[in-house]
């Protein structure tokens, strides 16, 4: 059988030019034919007007509802295929230059088909010079031989008003395009009669369903299932364990524009083998519930043109597949992937990392609840730029390794990768964040990386790391830009495993609000070392700031901005070992009372010794109960308008020595009250004999529960029993 292939390209000539006049309260349409005559061939095409003598005419003059439109004497032709070969074409009709009324203003109809406006109808390649615009009245294709009917009614529909309609007028054309074509359309196959009265379309159970060019052995033929243009007889054969074959010389069985829901299960078609190399998804459009909850255990697109998809919503929607090869396929188009892999039996998944993804708009549960995918998946070729709605798209899959590099994370919530158990890293590279990207409860998550993303247009980052008992690092962190967020409340929630982490990069500098509704960072977390360098605490206080971690040892505040009211959290107090204050500023501070009360094991505090406290007046409590301190450089602490040192070393270890306090000068002191109390190592107290205390001021229990030797030599006296000191100028 000779298989070249004919090329046409065929434009229908005849014109049918309406011109439509409308007066304030009535309309009149004229219809003039330019042709020679009433059959026009063009190529092997030919299209027969077959009611010439009739014009298009209105019963009435003036608009007319569609009820009264289908009386009409319709403008009818028929399209004949006088060639070779089968012929795929398509009828538009087309507004000309001149034309003035809107066509969402017009109404038409083929045949039987519902009436519609012109301008809602899809919008084709204008084919004329005069040509300004384009509408498909209809698409077919037609076997050689064959001829179809169509009867065109144009109207002005009755609910256009006077302003709309006055003085307008519209100028038309009917276009015919057709190109040969030997393709065979696989749903009108399975809609055949042959087909349907046999196998059954909607209530057929395969146990396999090919495509041959071979005729099998050990099967019935059922007869010719072909549609009435196929070019090439189909054969249905089965066999008695059900295994469906089609056999046919074409190239190719070509899945129809609309391919939604082809192998189905609800529609009852159970395939277990399918053979994909027969057919051709090039012109596919809609691809949504294709094999949705099919039992075909294997899928193979490798190499298959699926670039017209658009739609690929529940594809693969609990299916029971278990590979699918998308090796080398172009899904460029593709803009709707909601649910294409949701709650599949998938096991394996080839080609995904490579497929060009570029318009993508909706991915809402893409892979969730595919618990068996137990695989890397690295879509970081994947444009995401116009992503809108990203819910639940990983929620509860197998995945090990996720790589999103790039991904833009528009309209992601903190369920979208809520509850996957298996994923162990994460990477979003130079992703680009927004203020609804959430990662929640996985469980085995080891590792995220952020190195280089982009967080410019988060204004709020509450909650973007939470309940990842396993996390053991947030590669990048440190670095983000955060200088237009406000509010970033529980920014790392519940990370028990954390055991570092460097926010010296961040710029807190836009927090607006020192509420504990606002800070709160790491709440319920469990770190071991916290660097918050370069941080801007002027909008909040610690305790609100930091929301309660536990277990730190080593809190780093290097070059942070001091607020007026600092002081660090319980559950800090009594874990912290060594805090950096290298270059910590405090100068819009008076006070720095309680500032390490109750740091019952830390050890040091570098850079302590060059705070500028000149301006402090307060240091009730600063250091009660710090139990283990091992060294106190704080000799040069200008203490000239200190006031209050009421508990200043309660409860604290002082087997260090207090010589640090031997030049200290303060005369301006006013309360002593406990200043040493409970400080039970404290030996040596002579560096205070030194000290001008003779402005007024409280002693009271001052060396309570402390054995000493002997007493500073001030002008008074000392109850040894409560430490107390009375002045002699009291």
């Amino acid at each position: 059988m000779n298989k070249n292939k004919i090329i046409l390209s065929i434009s229908f000539s005849i014109v049918l030019v309406i011109c439509l006049v409308i007066g304030a309260t009535y309309a009149y349409w004229s219809r003039t034919i330019v042709s020679e005559n009433n059959l026009v061939l063009s190529g092997c095409f030919n299209i027969t007007f077959t009611n010439e003598s009739n014009d298009i005419s209105l019963n009435r003059a003036y608009p007319i509802t569609d009820e009264e439109a289908s009386n009409l004497t319709p403008y009818s032709f028929r399209v004949t295929n006088s060639c070779n070969v089968k012929a795929k074409y398509n009828i538009n009709l087309e507004t000309l230059t001149g034309s003035t009324l809107d066509t969402n203003l017009l109404n038409v109809s083929l045949s039987s088909d519902t009436p519609k406006r012109l301008g809602s109808l899809d919008a084709a390649s204008t084919q004329l010079d005069n040509g300004v615009s384009s509408n498909t009245l209809v698409e077919g294709i037609l076997k050689p031989g064959k001829s179809i009917d169509y009867n065109l009614r144009v109207w002005l529909p009755y609910d256009i008003t006077n302003e709309q309609g006055q003085n307008e007028s519209w100028n038309g054309k009917v276009v015919l395009n057709a190109v040969g074509t030997d393709e065979v359309m696989l749903a009108d196959l399975m809609k055949h009669d042959d087909f349907t009265s046999v196998v059954g379309y909607g209530n057929a159970t395969y146990s396999s369903f090919e495509v041959t060019d071979t005729i099998p052995d050990n099967y019935q033929l059922l007869g010719d299932v072909s549609a009435s243009y196929s070019n090439y007889p189909i054969y249905l054969y089965i066999n008695s364990d059900r295994d469906v074959r089609l056999y046919t010389e074409a190239e190719k069985i070509s899945f129809n524009e609309n391919s939604s829901e082809m192998f189905v299960n609800a529609m009852g078609i159970h395939v277990s083998s399918l053979d994909l190399s027969k057919f051709d998804f090039s012109k596919v459009v809609d691809a949504s519930y294709m094999f949705y909850d099919s039992s075909v255990e294997e899928l193979d697109f490798s190499g298959q043109d699926m670039s017209n998809i658009e739609d690929m919503s529940y594809m693969f929607n609990g299916t029971k597949t278990k590979t699918i090869n998308l090796t080398n396929v172009d899904l460029s188009n593709v803009k709707n992937m909601s649910h294409t892999f949701y709650d599949t039996k998938l096991e394996k998944l080839y080609g995904l990392d490579t497929v060009k993804i570029d318009k993508v708009e909706n991915i809402h549960s893409c892979f969730a609840d595919s618990t068996n995918l137990e695989i890397s998946l690295d879509l970081s070729n994947w444009n995401t730029e116009n992503l809108t709605t990203a819910d639940y798209a990983f929620y509860s899959t197998g995945l090990k390794n996720l790589n999103l590099d790039g991904w833009y994370l528009k309209g992601f919530t903190h369920l979208t990768f809520y509850d996957s158990n298996k994923l162990l890293t994460l990477s979003l590279r130079n992703a680009h964040f927004y203020n609804e990207s959430q990662i929640e409860k996985c469980g085995a998550l080891i590792s995220i990386d952020v190195t280089g993303s982009d967080f410019s247009n988060v204004t709020q980052l509450s909650h973007y790391f939470e309940r990842l008992p396993n996390l053991t690092e947030i590669i990048g962190i440190a670095n983000i830009d955060t200088s237009h967020v406000t509010k970033m409340y529980a920014v790392f929630y519940s990370l028990e495993a954390l055991d570092e982490i460097d926010l010296s990069g961040w710029d807190t500098s836009s927090i607006q609000d020192s509420s504990v509704s606002n800070f709160s960072l790491f709440y319920s977390c469990n770190l071991n070392r916290l660097i918050l360098d370069n941080f801007d605490f002027r909008n909040s206080c610690f305790i609100n700031a930091l929301g309660y971690p536990s277990n730190v040892k080593y809190l780093s505040l290097k070059n942070a901005i001091d607020g007026s009211t600092q002081y660090l959290p319980s559950s800090i107090s009594s874990s912290v070992e060594v805090i950096d204050l290298t270059g910590y500023d405090i100068s819009r501070r008076n006070s720095l009372a309680y500032m390490f009360c109750s740091m019952s094991n830390l050890k040091r505090i570098i850079g302590i010794e060059d705070l500028d406290v000149s301006n402090i007046s307060d240091f009730q409590n600063i250091f009660w109960g710090c139990k283990s301190l091992e060294e106190l450089n704080i000799s040069s602490w200008n203490m000239s308008n200190a006031t209050n040192f009421s508990l200043m070393f309660a409860s604290a270890n002082l087997d260090i020595g207090i010589s640090f306090m031997q030049n200290w000068n303060v005369s301006s002191v006013t309360n002593f009250d406990s200043m040493f109390a409970g400080a039970t190592n404290l030996i040596d107290i002579t560096p205070l004999n030194n000290w001008n205390v003779s402005n007024t001021a409280t002693f009271n229990n001052m060396f309570k529960d402390v054995t000493l030797d002997s007493y500073p030599t001030w002008d008074g006296t000392w109850d040894a029993t409560t430490g107390t000191f009375t002045p002699n100028n009291a």
